[in-house]
């Protein structure tokens, strides 16, 4: 099977960046506001559903960042100071963990989703790596950490399944960013953590890769008990992935979010093709690279309307 989804924040529009700025400066209230993204959310669904998604998110409006959430609603984190997005020009404020007390957290990440916009189908989720999150937070990375974020998006995932969420995609940019010497023990103590949240629901989960060379992690990620492995098709070259059969699904980045570029169909096709003949997995999504954020709308939507047409001419759905 093959199909196309989208890997993280959705641009916002010229409508809703004023009303943004309107707000900051007092002209209109939060309810006023709420309005313009409840109206960009839509859109986003609508776009993603007229392009043939089976799988949709909401856009992600409500997330300044993919650690905010977290930050008002985990009790022990709180939102520090702004940091750049790897070599991005974003920025995300760094998430400041004190004592953590996972078995005690209750659910509050619906509050951030609109659940009531993305219809009766398949919808999809897209939340921090648990590595990511920890090494990008104040505290570093630490066993005791991860284990701690993992409760605490299990928590989030069972409450989130029963609200019919059936994707969960954990964005881990920081397991493959200039490739980074991460040890042997580290991957088993993920593997652990990846267990805890795989447990909390019979969902799919997708664990995806960006920014970097995915290939020194690849043997490690697919021992993962994770259903897809995303990558980053713009980080990794395929003929250096080619030697790895993988037991999984993968999720192909194989649209770049930062390059204003319109990809061929007929390129991405002839990737899939080498892809499917070398690695082999078990089913193949078409994805960003990573959030499309860093374009315009107008652009966004062109570079979903590339990944509608590559599915199309691989007989997908």
């Amino acid at each position: 099977m093959v199909e196309a989804q989208l890997t993280g924040i959705f641009p916002r529009s010229n409508e809703l960046i004023r009303a943004t700025r309107n707000y900051d400066k007092g002209l209109i209230g939060r309810e006023d506001l709420l309005q313009y993204i409840r109206r960009d959310a839509e859109d986003a669904i609508r776009i993603q559903r007229e392009n043939g998604f089976r799988c949709v998110i909401d856009g992600m409006f409500l997330w300044q960042d993919i650690f905010r959430p977290f930050t008002e609603i985990v009790e022990g984190i709180e939102a520090g100071a702004l940091t750049r997005w790897f070599d991005n020009n974003t920025f995300f404020r760094k998430p400041v963990i004190g004592d953590l007390e996972p078995k005690t957290h209750a659910p509050g990440l619906n509050r951030y989703i609109f659940l009531d916009l993305m219809g009766d189908g398949c919808k999809k989720v897209i939340l921090p790596g648990l590595y990511t999150f920890a090494s990008l937070s104040s505290r570093g990375y630490s066993e005791e950490l991860i284990y701690s974020l993992a409760e605490i998006m299990a928590v989030e995932i069972k409450d989130l399944s029963s609200r019919g969420i059936t994707v969960f995609q954990f964005n881990e940019p920081s397991l493959v960013y200039r490739k980074p010497s991460i040890h042997e023990d580290t991957y088993e103590s993920l593997k652990i953590a990846y267990q805890i949240v795989k447990k909390a629901s019979s969902s799919t989960i997708i664990l995806h890769t960006y920014f970097g060379d995915v290939v020194p992690a690849i043997p490690h990620l697919d021992d993962f008990p994770v259903d897809y492995i995303g990558v980053d098709f713009y980080a990794t070259e395929f003929m250096e992935l080619k030697e790895y059969s993988l037991d999984k699904g993968l999720l192909c980045g194989c649209v770049d979010s930062r390059n204003s570029y319109l990809e061929s169909p007929e390129k991405i096709r002839e990737l899939m093709e080498k892809i499917e003949e070398h690695i082999s997995p078990k089913d193949i999504i078409l994805a960003p690279n990573c959030d499309l954020e860093f374009l315009t709308k107008e652009l966004a939507t062109k570079k979903i309307e590339v990944l509608k047409e590559a599915v199309n001419l691989l007989g997908g759905r």
